[in-house]
Order: C-alpha cells, then structure tokens, then sequence
C-alpha cells in the first residue's frame, strides 16, 4: 500500500524524518511529495530540498520504499495520480492543531470519493518528546538569532551545513570591502573545504559563533570593533584546512597561509598579523593566553561544556567519522590521550566567562566521554 507524505520541507527537519521512518513500518511505499505553498517565501528551490531530503534520509532503514515527488497541485489530485490510498499527517504530540487536522481529513475523503477513489488519512503522532515543538519555521527563526547550536538539533546533519551556508554568509560578507565580488568566490572555496568533514565543517563555524553571541551579551563586554572582526575572521579561516590521516599537517598553519590571499579584498580595520595569531591560538597548546586569544580558544572548545545529551552525542558521532580511517582501538587511545590532556590543565577554559559557565560541566562531559571509550 502507498502512502503520500505531502508537505512543503523547507527545511526538511528531523521530525519529518522521524514521520518518515515510522511510515515505512507500516506501509509497502511512502512517497515524499514536495508542494507549493503561496504563502510561504521558499528558502531551498525544489531542486535543493530533493537534494537535501534525499541526503537526509540516506542512513534510512527501508529507504529503497521512499520515493521523492514534486508536484505544486492538490493533495488529493497527487494521490489520485499516483495511487496513494493513504495520507500521512505528522501531529506534534499536545498539538493544537489535531481539530483542524481531522476536518482536513474529512474534506481530503470527500474530495477523492468525488474522483472516484478512497483516501483515509493516518496520523503519526511524534514520538520523540524532544522533537515536539519544533518546525521548519522554527528552525528558521533560530538561525536568524544565531541560536545554531539549538537548531542543529532539530534537523539533519547535511541541512544544518547547508543552513550555515546561508545565514553565515552575510557575516563573511561583512569583513570585506563594500561590494567586493571576490568575497562569494572566495566564501565558494570555504564552503566546499569545510564541507568535506563531519565535524570540523560549517556547522563547527556556526556554533562557535553562537557562542560568540552569548559571550557579547554580556553587560559588561564593550568589544572593540576593528578587534571584533579580527576574531570573525579567525573563526572563518582557523579549521579552512583540517588534513587528517597521512596527509595531517600543521593545520592551523596552513589555515593562516590559505586565508593570505584575501589580503587584497578585506576590509581596511582588519589586522592580519592579528588574524593569525588568533589562528595559532585554537591548536590549544598554550594554557596562559588572553584578550581575543583566550576567547577564540574557549570558542573552538565551548560544546565539551553544554549539558544538553544530544549535542555531546552528536559531536562524538561527526568526530569518529572524521576518523574512519582508523580502527576503533587507534581511535579510542588517541582520543582518550587528547582528551585526558584537558583534564590535566589547571583550566580548560582562559576567559573568566567561560571559566565560570562551562569548567565544570566540560570536565564531567570529558570524563564521561573517557568512560564510554
């Protein structure tokens, strides 16, 4: 029996995956139907979102019985077309719009007794309570505050990269001079080294720019503004280069040098020599640093402090796949010997702010990740 999952997935998130998923348990084929909507501005062009649901559900049990379709008519004339006898509707658990989907429902089996056919529609009540407030809307919004930390986890891993390829962009664009077209060239090039990696890719820039934001928040920071975008570029550049493997190099080294050739292009406040150095700070060598340095450091560690057990989750699962290459015994010894070198500091985090906030969390998520090993 087919099943019809019409929705508009702009972006497709983690509860429509779960929705998927649980289709598939009982239906023979869940068709994925991309539609229009005339009141919603679209973000992802229909080609983007076939790409990124495809993508999303790749890791899918079954995924051989989801078939993609992009049809702008109405819902029940794509079921008619396509011989689907049953509509999927995802319903957020306490949501308080289940009225209003039974009368949808009823009007959708009226419609298709009219063309000579019988539609029922079955709702999936999401199961995931973590998962029950969110949307595509929502997940929008959050990334337009720069909350991409708390967006990340609500949808999949490939839309939160393409995500970030989006609401970073303007922040790279501002570190330039005024209509500069090298700054999208350039921003290209960024955008296809980071995406090559699970961890060390644009959602990484996103949360350490998050961070950032909290950390400003504060009262009593007054940044200096030439000094602010200094760290806004160190950010952008300081993981620009991650070789792995064989080929692992000073990374961070190799960073600064790949970032020289936007000397031309950037704006005149930047210091370079500054950039670099930041740079330098994030290989994590040096326990006495201060101003931007400490903070671009504590930047690049800030996750190990969050409580939340899906970001620790999340980030342990895109670190070990950056590793794949090595067997599980390499992986667990190196990673039990870097993380134990954090332990052994007298301070894993150098600026006040996240000394307070996050020291101690970080050391009980460290010794817990040491455990799990």
């Amino acid at each position: 029996m087919k099943a019809l999952f019409c929705g508009f997935f702009d972006p497709f998130t983690l509860g429509h995956k779960e929705v998927v998923g649980q289709a598939l348990k009982k239906y023979d084929e869940v068709i994925i139907n991309i539609g229009f909507n005339e009141n919603k501005q679209a973000m992802f062009s229909v080609k983007e979102r076939m790409k990124l649901i495809t993508d999303a559900l790749a890791d899918c049990p079954n995924r051989e019985r989801i078939k993609l379709n992009a049809d702008p008519r109405m819902t029940i004339d794509i079921a008619a077309n396509l011989g689907a006898n049953i509509l999927i509707r995802g319903i957020r658990q306490g949501s308080s719009d289940f009225e209003s989907e039974q009368n949808l429902a009823q009007v959708n089996a009226h419609l298709a007794a009219i063309r000579g056919f019988e539609l029922k529609t079955d709702f999936i009540v999401q199961q995931n309570p973590f998962l029950c407030s969110i949307s595509s809307t929502s997940v929008k919004r959050l990334c337009e505050m720069k909350e991409f930390i708390a967006a990340a986890s609500f949808v999949p891993e490939n839309v939160h990269k393409k995500l970030m390829e989006i609401y970073l962009y303007p922040l790279w664009q501002s570190l330039f001079v005024p209509d500069c077209p090298q700054a999208k060239e350039f921003w290209q090039q960024l955008v296809t080294m980071y995406n090559t990696r699970f961890y060390h890719s644009l959602s990484h820039l996103g949360y350490m720019l998050n961070m950032l934001k909290i950390y400003l928040n504060q009262p009593t920071i007054f940044p200096d503004f030439s000094a602010h975008k200094n760290l806004l570029l160190a950010i952008f550049l300081h993981d620009v280069v991650h070789e792995t493997g064989d080929k692992e190099k000073n990374n961070e080294a190799a960073s600064a040098i790949w970032g020289e050739r936007l000397l031309s292009y950037l704006d005149q406040d930047i210091s370079y020599d500054e950039v670099k150095k930041l740079i330098m700070a994030t290989t994590h060598k040096q326990e006495d640093l201060n101003g931007a340095q400490a903070l671009i450091a504590d930047l690049d560690l800030a996750l190990f402090g969050i409580g939340e057990k899906s970001i620790s989750k999340r980030t342990n699962h895109q670190i070990r796949k950056e590793y794949s290459y090595m067997d599980d015994q390499t992986y667990n010894q190196n990673r039990r010997e870097l993380l134990n070198r954090f332990l052994q500091r007298s301070r894993i985090f150098q600026t006040e702010f996240f000394y307070r906030r996050f020291e101690q969390p970080a050391r009980k998520n460290i010794e817990h990740q040491i455990m799990k090993l």
